[in-house]
């Protein structure tokens, strides 16, 4: 798949994805009582698209805001790859060796990447990144902060793609 494939793909299932966490966050903040609200919490939800996407979402209820947030996770050949979408639509690929990495570094000892994805949601809403140096005109070598450490990749303005390798 390309990058211009995957971005069509998910031209027509992040608008329907992004309208189902609506409904969800609006449906729990209707039935959760006072003091979860209160307190907070966070719920997790698989979903399959209708074109055959399966997307983890990110739900975030508290008094104050409520939020979501999703990853479309798939098998690349070589294990399992995250992607995400940015509010400008720059698309922010976690490869499987980044999982891998932050499973060991954070000492988690999971073996599903699944429960990996979702700690790592929890952990890093956003990311902010800096730049370190030019590869070639549009492409620069990034990282960023999360509270577990640095993350490290590449940015590329040219097909606005984020490509998040490692944790160190």
């Amino acid at each position: 798949m390309t990058i211009a494939d995957i971005r069509r793909e998910l031209q027509k299932d992040v608008p329907i994805l992004l309208r189902k966490i609506t409904y969800v966050i609006q449906d729990l903040e209707k039935h959760s009582s006072k003091e979860a609200q209160k307190q907070g919490f966070v719920r997790y939800y698989d979903y399959t698209s209708k074109f055959r996407n399966h997307w983890i979402y990110r739900v975030h209820i508290n008094r104050k805001q409520s939020d979501g947030s999703n990853m479309l996770v798939y098998h690349n050949g070589k294990g399992h790859a995250g992607i995400t979408v940015s509010p400008q639509f720059e698309i922010i690929y976690h490869s499987p060796h980044f999982f891998q990495r932050y499973n060991e570094r954070r000492k988690l000892g999971l073996t599903d990447v699944f429960d990996i994805i979702r700690v790592y949601m929890n952990e890093s809403q956003a990311v902010l990144f800096e730049d370190l140096e030019d590869i070639r005109p549009g492409v620069t070598k990034v990282f960023g902060q999360i509270p577990s450490g640095v993350v490290l990749g590449t940015l590329d303005t040219n097909i606005m793609l984020a490509k998040h390798l490692s944790l160190k």
